[in-house]
């Protein structure tokens, strides 16, 4: 049966160019069904679906397009194979939906979603790869403990001596059994700030699991549900990159566990100029999970933000391509970033975004701000690994991007 009132859940909405027409491809970003397709349409269709709204009838948007093409009948069965093809698809928010997502709730573990597309599959070949970028961390002038890193979540292959300086560092210097990792929820609603998750982390090595008394200790402390938007985790990569890699590094030498924190959008802190911690759910969630590292002792955790700096350009919707010019002023906005980042000064990295309210489209600010939030006054100090920009020609765009360790015993050059 068809849904008369279709409507379309959140979706990835993505451009596509076909011999000089452009398409529009729909895709499920949870990807709730292995057999989930992206949906390619003509801009036409498109425009259909922005109707599909749930207060139209299938009958409504079948007499709007008719009386549009001048009293000619538009086909009801070409509206009903529009339908089909995006609920067949889990993109329509409906019944088939609420179970889909149902039945993940009741899975244990999140299944792995990299290996076998820009990485390899296998264990074994997924091991020699991760230790070919391992191969580039420099030796760091360090003597003391770290208590948290930044690193990418971009393409392994776009940004190896980043990832290998940040994960070189833990590996060498932390102890740490219980790694909170806060990562990009890059298919957020506009209205959640942070998402949890108790499902451990599959990896083609096995399973990452998830520390769930430091879960339980946090949910006796909040007001808020945690796992509202647990879904995000099944499609974000942020997180698995940060577990993948903790495995290879830390998992080969010692248990670990790890807290995965997906963190939404802090952007109308910016637009309405106050502090992020001024909103009370960030504050609350935020002032729980440091209160909980406390109790556990800082000694056994560490923090870990997944995240990418600048996205600027054609395919971030910038009407220029980047050129040489642009870089150097991107960079130089990422460097007054990354000064606040090393001070481990939350709001001063959150002032140096205000003024031009993030033009450079920073998607790791909310994850930044909260592993700085944990760190204020603790005495540790920042320091920049390595950065990187990753230019795209055919898109006319780049994406950079930064490692930085935190800790006692390191000196900034």
């Amino acid at each position: 049966m068809v849904d008369e009132y279709p409507k379309i859940r959140q979706i990835q909405i993505i451009p596509i160019q076909s011999g000089g027409e452009i398409l529009v491809g729909l895709r499920d970003p949870q990807e709730l069904s292995p057999q989930s397709q992206m949906v390619v349409m003509s801009r036409d269709a498109f425009q259909i679906v922005t109707f599909f709204d749930g207060s139209n009838s299938l009958s409504d948007i079948q007499a709007l397009l008719t009386r549009e093409m001048g009293g000619v009948l538009f086909p009801r069965a070409e509206l009903e194979r529009l339908v089909d093809a995006l609920d067949t698809n889990f993109l329509l928010d409906n019944e088939r939906y609420a179970e889909a997502l149902a039945a993940y709730a009741r899975e244990t573990v999140r299944k792995a979603v990299l290996p076998g597309r820009n990485i390899p599959a296998e264990a074994q070949e997924l091991d020699t790869f991760f230790a070919q970028v391992m191969q580039q961390a420099p030796t760091p002038a360090f003597s003391g403990r770290i208590a948290a890193v930044m690193a990418p979540h971009i393409d392994v292959s776009r940004a190896m001596p980043t990832y290998a300086a940040a994960y070189g560092v833990l590996s060498a210097y932390s102890q740490a059994e219980i790694f909170v990792i806060f990562g990009t929820a890059h298919e957020a609603s506009p209205e959640t700030r942070f998402a949890f998750t108790r499902k451990s982390y599959e990896t083609p090595w096995g399973v990452v699991p998830v520390a769930q008394e430091f879960l339980r200790r946090i949910e006796r402390k909040t007001t808020h549900n945690l796992y509202a938007a647990e879904i995000l985790h099944k499609g974000e990569h942020s997180a698995e990159f940060a577990a993948l890699f903790l495995q290879h590094t830390i998992g080969k030498k010692r248990p670990l566990q790890i807290v995965p924190v997906l963190v939404g959008s802090f952007h109308d802190c910016l637009h309405n100029e106050t502090s992020p911690r001024e909103m009370p759910e960030i504050r609350e969630i935020l002032e729980s999970i440091a209160e909980v590292a406390e109790e556990i002792g800082k000694d056994k955790i560490c923090w870990l933000a997944s995240v990418d700096m600048a996205h600027v350009g054609l395919r971030f919707g910038d009407e220029a391509e980047v050129d040489d010019a642009s870089l150097l002023s991107i960079r130089e906005a990422d460097m007054d970033a990354i000064k606040a980042i090393e001070n481990c000064e939350a709001e001063e990295f959150f002032q140096t975004l205000m003024p031009h309210r993030n033009r450079y489209r920073i998607c790791g600010m909310s994850s930044i701000y909260s592993l700085l939030c944990m760190l204020e006054e603790s005495g540790v100090q920042g320091k920049l690994l390595h950065y990187d920009q990753s230019r795209e020609a055919e898109s006319g765009s780049v994406v950079t991007f930064a490692s930085v360790s935190f800790g006692l015993g390191q000196e900034r050059q």
